[in-house]
């Protein structure tokens, strides 16, 4: 290839990515980096089909467990409504421990972003003020982006509504898994609670999540000019 015929493709590059760029942010319904949804899906009856594919309605959590914070009050869940969810357990052993050092790996890159919600229920027998402090020394569950919570129906929600055991196909005891969740409540990934590597996925499907949330959307209006 001459000197002459890359100079022209470089410039073909220049001209034309910035265009392909927009098209990618802007139109339909995509997923950055291919996250997948899990759970139970079907098409939607009541959808307009466009080029011979209905709309896919996935699976959503139907409901939150009731749940009570450290300070003994009830939890709102409609306060994170259309947030990002970082779901976890801690169990009262070395391994709940670990869970958390993930967690708080990802407090600290999202505390200071609104729309990113962690939390964290712990499934010893009580919520107490000991507990607390325990799981505090070095960890910063405040709250308020990071929640400290407690469920009797805990068990129940991340097999049934979380879908743990049936979706995850993580070799590990289901309360050492992590659970992402979407600002529509979909269900987009499971990790590895145990595995310092798997942080940092988590932590790219979140980066993912918010991304797809603002990027710029194309409207009929936009269709029609």
């Amino acid at each position: 290839m001459s000197r002459k015929t890359k100079q022209g493709l470089i410039l073909l590059a220049i001209l034309v990515m910035p265009s392909l760029f927009y098209v990618v942010l802007s139109s339909g319904e995509h997923d950055i980096g291919g996250m997948p949804y899990y759970g139970p899906r079907e098409a939607d009856p009541n959808s307009e089909i466009k080029k011979g594919v209905p709309d896919t309605i996935y699976y959503s959590l139907p409901s939150y467990p009731d749940s009570k914070t450290a300070d003994g009050a009830g939890f709102d869940w409609s306060s994170i409504e259309g947030q990002i969810k970082v779901v976890s357990f801690a169990h009262p052993d070395d391994e709940g421990f670990r869970v958390m050092e993930q967690m708080q790996t990802v407090f600290e890159r999202f505390s200071d972003k609104e729309q990113v919600d962690l939390l964290t229920f712990f499934l010893g027998e009580t919520l107490n003020d000991s507990t607390v402090t325990a799981l505090r020394e070095g960890y910063s569950p405040n709250n308020k982006n990071w929640r400290l919570l407690k469920s009797e129906s805990a068990k129940t929600f991340a097999l049934e509504g979380l879908l743990i055991e049936s979706e995850s196909n993580l070799e590990i005891d289901w309360y050492n898994t992590i659970v992402l969740v979407d600002q529509n409540n979909h269900i987009r990934g499971y990790y590895d609670g145990l595995q310092y590597v798997e942080t940092k996925a988590l932590m790219d499907g979140i980066k993912s999540l918010r991304f797809v949330e603002y990027r710029p959307v194309k409207t009929e209006e936009d269709e029609g000019e």
